[in-house]
């Protein structure tokens, strides 16, 4: 649904654009929005698409079909401190591409800008991505969202650009920066706990969603 993006882009503006990411637990996340980039599309005279490009179409395909997860073993990206100089892509380079998959896709509002991470057993190299989508999640309730959005704001006689304004402002104007979060817990169900015996909270899984974003009117910046 490309009525869809104009409003996207919008969510960006309410945030910064500053690139940071953390790894934990085997899943990383990009903290903060990564720069939005256009797909890199393969050129028309182009013998073989970049490798860049060939790990955007796995994971654009993984993602659109949502599957459970995405084999990257092809493309030999190492684990952070295995980098050598014939390394093509690093987590950094593959996060980047992922989030640009998920920016660029913003009909599913389940879509988190997010993966756990898996190696290949025999070597310092990931074998897959497992993609974090929004539980519970309804497609429909994401949809009519949008359609109520657009309803509010878009009028006869507007230029593309009047539109993107007043979507900004009515977005902007409604989505509040969330402060929700809940306890964490390690992978074997016991809570976290910081270094003074404190049990440790995060944001919420769905306000990293556009859903959240348009649904609730609660969200952090990758909503």
């Amino acid at each position: 649904m490309k009525k869809l993006i104009p409003i996207l882009l919008t969510l960006f503006a309410i945030c910064s654009y500053a690139q940071a990411e953390e790894l934990f637990c085997d899943t990383i996340i990009a903290t903060e929005p990564r720069m939005m980039q256009q797909s890199p599309g393969i050129a028309l005279f182009s013998a073989r698409p970049s490798v860049e490009q060939q790990l955007y179409a796995v994971i654009e395909e993984g993602l659109c079909a949502h599957a459970a997860s995405i084999n990257v073993s092809a493309f030999d990206i190492p684990l952070r401190g295995y980098e050598t100089d014939e390394t093509q892509i690093t987590i950094s380079g593959l996060l980047d591409i992922y989030c640009s998959v998920v920016y660029n896709h913003p009909e599913y509002g389940d879509l988190r800008t997010g993966f756990s991470l898996f190696r290949n057993p025999d070597t310092p190299t990931l074998s897959s991505i497992v993609p974090l989508y929004l539980e519970n999640y309804s497609q429909a309730e994401y949809d009519r969202a949008v359609d109520y959005t657009l309803s509010r704001v878009i009028a006869p006689g507007m230029t593309d650009m009047d539109k993107l304004l007043a979507i900004h402002d009515f977005l902007a104007d409604k989505i509040t920066y969330s402060s929700k979060t809940v306890p964490v817990y390690n992978k074997d169900g016991t809570p976290l706990l910081d270094s003074d015996g404190n049990q440790v909270y995060d944001f919420a899984d769905s306000v990293y969603t556009p859903y959240s974003a348009l649904v609730n009117y609660d969200a952090v910046c990758q909503g």
